[in-house]
């Protein structure tokens, strides 16, 4: 099962060891370095499998050529869609919403409760106007809704007299109506447009 111990000195001279071969080719009969012919690359498509790596063998370089108007689409419509995942809807939102309409009037600190007044009951309701215009204009006319336990609604209007209210001014009402017999459900003011 072992090596004999000749055989192992044999094997650590080395004698039985070949470094390289070489294999010398002879010149050209002219002398000059042959030039491949320029149909190498008609024959290069020829080659399969191996053959293409041997030495000397022709090399087919595909011919260049630009991409088509589908490769440019494909490419800006995969960039499109990074940049809208990535955040770019926000961008689009930004451009594209409609600009908010500035509110000229609105009810703020609106307040309301139900009072015993003798024989019935009244409903205070107390609140500002806040007057979001650039100009001065004329307070308007509000709308006060009661509603009662029962479903009904009973509408009062409250109308200011010809009062004006500045730029970015406050204007203080205050109301007392008579309350639905059956009870509150709710109360809501509204500004009127117009003679409404």
């Amino acid at each position: 099962m072992t090596d004999r111990p000749e055989q192992r000195r044999a094997a650590a001279s080395g004698d039985d060891v070949v470094d390289a071969e070489y294999v010398t080719i002879p010149a050209s009969p002219a002398g000059e370095a042959s030039v491949e012919p320029p149909r190498a690359a008609a024959r290069a498509a020829d080659l399969t499998g191996m053959q293409s790596l041997k030495r000397g063998a022709p090399v087919a370089t595909p011919a260049g050529r630009r991409g088509g108007p589908l490769f440019w689409a494909g490419g800006c419509t995969l960039a499109l869609a990074a940049f809208w995942i990535a955040g770019g809807h926000t961008l689009s939102d930004a451009i594209f919403a409609a600009p908010a309409p500035a509110v000229e009037m609105r009810i703020v600190e609106l307040t309301s409760r139900v009072e015993d007044a003798g024989a019935g009951s009244l409903v205070l309701v107390d609140g500002k106007v806040a007057h979001g215009a650039a100009a001065p204009q004329r307070a308007p006319r509000l709308a006060i809704d009661v509603r009662g336990d029962d479903g009904g609604a009973t509408r009062y209007i409250l109308d200011p007299g010809g009062a004006r209210i500045g730029a970015g001014e406050l204007f203080p009402f205050s109301s007392r109506v008579v309350a639905p017999s059956g009870g509150v459900a709710g109360v809501s003011v509204s500004v009127l447009k117009g003679d409404s």
